[in-house]
């Protein structure tokens, strides 16, 4: 297992137990989707602002297609952005 696949199942399993910890007691314990890939290189500049925003997310799951919800550093939130593969 790669150090970036060890991350995303950490990630996955921190994000699945702060899920259940802070429900109430009787809701059922809700795991994030992890889908392909990693997500893109962050950039070293921030484009300048545009009139269309990409899309908030909170998992993968909250991004269509097979988009990742990734940390955009110039929007400084989660956005649904396209997969990167290491081939």
């Amino acid at each position: 297992m790669t150090l970036g696949r060890r991350y995303v199942v950490v990630l996955a399993l921190l994000v699945g137990f702060l899920a259940s910890c802070c429900d109430a007691a009787d809701s059922p314990i809700i795991f994030p989707t992890l889908k392909e890939g990693m997500c893109p290189i962050i950039r070293d500049e921030c484009p300048p602002p545009g009139r269309i925003s990409p899309p908030k997310c909170i998992d993968d799951a909250s991004c269509s297609g097979d988009d990742k919800c990734c940390f955009d550093i110039c929007l400084r939130r989660n956005t649904c952005k396209p997969p990167r593969f290491l081939f």
